[in-house]
């Protein structure tokens, strides 16, 4: 199956500023999708027929979650559902968590998604890792390509997983909610702390007074993560100067 048009997944992703207003939840889930697949292709954590594989931006073969495989099917459709409590400010993080042997206290590495709903947050930055722009949809997207690309060069730091590694969503609330849903547990006793952490990206949404900020938690770093956010560094630097030589022109918005 040949790649989506790049504007076909841009406008997806991407919601226009005027129609922000009252989904910045749906719009920062949608973009949690996509990091989270990339995170799952890269760490070998699904079959490659749980992925399509698109275009976004300037870049090609971006893995996404295909709706046709049971697994990822279910992972969208979590992430989907946090859309509404996200938007009412209910959710503290969430993790896009692997575990051993199908038990979640026995988890050894996550992708966590924290939500900061204080306006002074708004205008903070996060240091070593992608901050990305909505004030149009090319600079949204640039940036999600560069997340995307953090996505990819930290896994190459990453040990190899072992056997029976299972991959599952973690929700905290930040109060327990009156109704949990169908068939979910939340945990909101869990702790990733004492993991070694990189962090990826910040994700803001000034109209709702709300930020998503990613970060990876694992047990497998091979280099000390110091080191890897200065390899990181560079490789996105040696990446971006590769693409000066691009002949793919620059979309009209």
């Amino acid at each position: 199956m040949p790649p989506k048009k790049q504007t076909d997944i841009v406008d997806s992703l991407y919601s226009k500023i005027d129609k922000l207003l009252g989904n910045e939840g749906e719009y920062l889930m949608r973009s949690a999708s996509v990091i989270c697949a990339a995170y799952a292709y890269h760490r070998g954590v699904l079959p490659s027929t749980a992925f399509t594989y698109v275009r976004i931006y300037e870049t090609q073969e971006n893995p996404m979650f295909d709706k046709a495989h049971p697994k990822a099917l279910e992972h969208l459709k979590t992430l989907h559902d946090m859309s509404k409590d996200i938007q009412e400010k209910k959710i503290k993080q969430f993790c896009f968590a692997l575990c051993e042997h199908g038990d979640a206290n026995n988890t050894v590495e996550a992708l966590r998604f924290n939500f900061d709903y204080d306006d002074a947050a708004m205008d903070i930055l996060l240091p070593n890792a992608t901050n990305v722009r909505i004030s149009t949809k090319w600079d949204f997207a640039e940036d999600l390509c560069e997340v995307l690309k953090r996505v990819r060069l930290i896994c190459s730091y990453l040990a190899a997983l072992p056997r029976g590694i299972t991959s599952f969503i973690l929700i905290q609330y930040r109060k327990k909610p009156e109704q949990l849903l169908k068939d979910f547990k939340y945990l909101n006793n869990y702790d990733l702390d004492k993991m070694q952490a990189l962090p990826l990206a910040r994700l803001p949404c000034e109209s709702h007074n709300v930020q998503m900020t990613v970060e990876i938690r694992s047990k497998f770093f091979d280099v000390a993560p110091d080191d890897i956010r200065k390899d990181l560094e560079r490789g996105l630097n040696e990446t971006e100067e590769d693409g000066d030589d691009s002949n793919d022109s620059t979309p009209l918005s």
